[in-house]
């Protein structure tokens, strides 16, 4: 059995979320980043593998989120439209 689904959502800095999750990705799930949204593509063959990969992910695009939303430039206070933290 193939298990597909996709979750989509959109964020202030998608491109730094998008970034930061990509970094877990498997042969199974692939994150981009997309007109403002971070969309990730999940495929599996269990259902308790999905769930816990979703689980997982969830997580760590909270993570993400919280992080790249929270940083504030220390000159002015305003939040920073850059990326906060830098996968390759």
């Amino acid at each position: 059995m193939k298990i597909e689904g996709v979750i989509s959502t959109q964020h202030e800095n998608a491109a730094c979320v998008a970034a930061a999750i990509k970094t877990d990705n498997m042969s199974d799930i692939k994150t981009v980043n997309q007109d403002g949204r971070v969309v990730t593509t999940l495929i599996g063959t269990s259902f308790s593998r999905v769930i816990a990969t979703v689980d997982d992910y969830l997580m760590s695009l909270t993570v993400a989120d919280e992080v790249s939303t929270s940083k504030k430039d220390e000159t002015d206070q305003k939040e920073s439209n850059a990326c906060n933290f830098i996968f390759e």
